[in-house]
């Protein structure tokens, strides 16, 4: 049996994870982009963090922010 792409064979996920981790970084340089700009196809170079805590109280069924992208 085939897989979706013809395949006649699935790889391991060790395999797998190996073939991705052995793949050079693409990127190697970083910019500063105002936040009007568009990011599509970009990725960050560091972490994003807030310096308080969002909402300021417990609440687990409302706490976070979702974002919605296409």
């Amino acid at each position: 049996m085939k897989d979706v792409l013809g395949r006649d064979e699935l790889i391991t996920v060790d395999e797998a994870l190996e073939r991705l981790l052995s793949l050079p970084l693409k990127t190697t340089e970083t910019e500063s982009i105002g936040i009007e700009e568009l990011a599509y196809k970009r990725i960050l170079s560091r972490d994003i963090t807030s310096h308080e805590d969002l909402p300021g109280f417990d609440r687990s069924t409302m706490d976070g922010y979702a974002v919605n992208s296409a």
